[in-house]
């Protein structure tokens, strides 16, 4: 259902979860998720408290039309992707004991930088070559972590922690930042 705040339109989707998200996609459209009970009120001051931040995204993903990289460009980043990414992995994966996986691919995702599939296969965005070295490795230690834990538990964090001890500021500079790094996406 399409609802309007201010100058901020956006798409509202009432979901079964517990949380509230918005998201802003590559042309500038914003999508709000919100649990099924919740009110509007609630909604719209979420709205108010992010609409700096919300408003921004959507210029930049509508400027950045005009900066996504070609399928050429992407290509040669994924490529990169695929030296660096396995290397990473494979550091992280012993530092943390010896975890096991399944296999880690490269992929140009549009709205994901990672997961972990309940087998340990390891896929990552390749877009996280543009991001800082310290966010890369914030994201695999996220998604190897779920070999230990498969949720976001307590648990979960405290193994996060354990080997990212700044990880609040990686995953601050992937909300602040991802939304750039997404839009430079061809597809």
């Amino acid at each position: 259902m399409k609802k309007a705040f201010g100058e901020i339109e956006y798409e509202l989707v009432r979901t079964g979860t517990s949380r509230l998200s918005l998201k802003v996609d590559r042309d500038g459209n914003v999508t709000v998720r919100a649990p099924r009970g919740m009110d509007i009120s609630v909604i719209e001051n979420f709205l108010s408290r992010h609409r700096e931040k919300v408003n921004e995204m959507v210029s930049t993903a509508r400027e950045g039309k005009s900066l996504r990289l070609s399928k050429e460009e992407m290509d040669a980043l994924v490529k990169k992707a695929r030296k660096v990414f396995p290397e990473r992995v494979e550091y992280w994966r012993l530092m943390m004991g010896g975890i096991a996986i399944g296999k880690v691919t490269v992929r140009s995702q549009l709205s994901r930088w990672g997961s972990c599939s309940q087998n340990g296969n390891i896929s990552l965005n390749a877009l996280l070559v543009e991001a800082p070295p310290r966010v890369l490795d914030y994201v695999i230690v996220h998604e190897l972590a779920h070999r230990l834990q498969m949720n976001h538990s307590k648990a979960f964090w405290s193994v996060v922690q354990q080997y990212c001890d700044d990880y609040k500021e990686c995953r601050k500079w992937l909300r602040e930042n991802g939304g750039r790094l997404m839009a430079l996406n061809p597809r």
